[in-house]
Order: structure tokens, then sequence, then C-alpha cells
């Protein structure tokens, strides 16, 4: 068991650590399905600038992909019909070799008969 997130206090059963290009895959088929409320954390360093931590798939059509440029934090929802939306957080720099703890929420808020889906990221 290894320990995790800001303060190094939290057990990681399932610790997994990269020495330079590397990646981890899951494929779950139709064994787990992204539905809201999801959560998902994820405790990184690194040095370098450019990379992608996390590509998702949220049913068939949707993708959602967190990733370092220029050591900015870059997140972009990205749907099958072409439209995207994207956040890129300027004012960090994370390619800096410390420890970053990332937390992403995803849920619908109803009105009426419509839904949305609202993501809320929360980084350190």
């Amino acid at each position: 068991v290894g320990f995790g997130g800001k303060d190094c206090r939290h057990p990681m059963h399932h610790a997994h650590y990269f020495q330079g290009n590397s990646v981890l895959t899951w494929d779950f088929k139709t064994d787990v399905k992204i539905s809201v409320p999801w959560y998902l954390g994820l405790a990184f360093r690194t040095r370098q600038p450019d990379g992608v931590l996390l590509q998702a798939h949220a049913g068939q059509y949707t993708t959602l992909l967190c990733q370092l440029a220029g050591g900015l934090l870059s997140f972009m929802v990205s749907r099958g019909s072409g439209r995207s939306t994207g956040l890129l957080l300027d004012q960090l720099q994370l390619s800096d070799g410390k420890w970053h703890d990332l937390q992403l929420e995803l849920r619908d808020v109803r009105s009426g008969r419509d839904s949305r889906y609202i993501i809320t990221l929360t980084l350190d």
C-alpha cells in the first residue's frame, strides 16, 4: 500500500508509477460506465511540459481529455457532433516536479425537461 493525496495521508491501494513515456490503460468494455455523479482523483508530478494525464470516453460520442500543454493544465470535452469545450488553467505551472492533486466531478443539473452536465475541476 502506498500513500497519496496532497499531504500523502491517503492510502493508495493501486498506486502506479511511470518512468518517461508510459501509459496506463483500462478497458472496461461494458462493465463500467461513466454515470453521474462521477468522481476521479489523480495525483501526479512531472517535469515534462507536455503530455496526456487522462483521457476518458463517456459513452460513444463524448471524450474527456486532461493534459499538460506547455506545463499548463488543459481540460477539454469533445462531443461527437464536433462541439468542444475547453479550459486552460494558465496561472499555475505544473511541470515543476512537485506533487499536484487533481479532482474531477461530473454531475448533471436539470432544469425542467432539459439536462446539462457540469464538470468541477479542483487542483491542489
